[in-house]
């Protein structure tokens, strides 16, 4: 008995493949992506600043002193922090590492 090709249905009804890939490559490229602009005034709105590790009332009091000086709360953090270390580096600031479930930690109260 002979043997039938089970992909012979579908081989007929496949497109045919260049025989060389340079003869896809300007169909690859027709496709041109949008250049449209997006509108933005929504981010510009709810522009907010939150530092990961912060709790949310110290981001607040942040939020305060930069709205007191009129300026962004990111200036405001690099100034306390050019401070903090300014102190730590002149022996001013003492910070003492705790252990805490298998890590050190400066604030081994909160979680």
């Amino acid at each position: 008995m002979a043997r039938t090709n089970p992909f012979a249905s579908i081989m007929a009804a496949a497109p045919e493949v260049p025989e060389e890939p340079t003869e896809a490559v300007p169909k690859l490229l027709a496709h041109k992506p949008s250049r449209a602009k997006r509108n933005r005034e929504w981010e510009a709105r709810q522009r907010q600043v939150t530092f990961r590790g912060i709790p949310l009332e110290l981001n607040a009091r942040l939020n305060a002193v930069a709205d007191e000086l009129g300026v962004t709360v990111s200036d405001v953090a690099r100034a306390f922090l050019e401070r903090g270390l300014a102190a730590y580096e002149q022996g001013d600031l003492l910070l003492q590492p705790r252990l805490r479930i298998g890590k050190r930690t400066l604030y081994p109260e909160e979680r």
